[in-house]
């Protein structure tokens, strides 16, 4: 059975370390794209808030690094 969903599975190419890196940051951008709407939502009073949700966004941002501004920069 796993053979036949691997001869199943093929790709034209395995894509390039460049290529893999701007996947990711696209897929990266559409999840906050998808928490922003979520947080807008529930500022505005379309969705009831979820203290799960909140509190999983609040860990994700308490997770980042604390660079200031000038460091920031530095890495653009």
């Amino acid at each position: 059975m796993a053979v036949d969903i691997l001869k199943a599975t093929t790709v034209d190419k395995i894509p390039s370390d460049l290529e893999g890196m701007e996947a990711s940051m696209e897929h990266l951008l559409a999840l906050i794209d998808d928490i922003h709407k979520y947080v807008d939502d529930v500022v505005e009073g379309r969705v009831a808030p979820d203290n799960k949700i909140g509190k999983f966004i609040s860990d994700a941002v308490g997770s980042l690094p604390k660079l200031p501004p000038s460091d920031f920069d530095k890495l653009i």
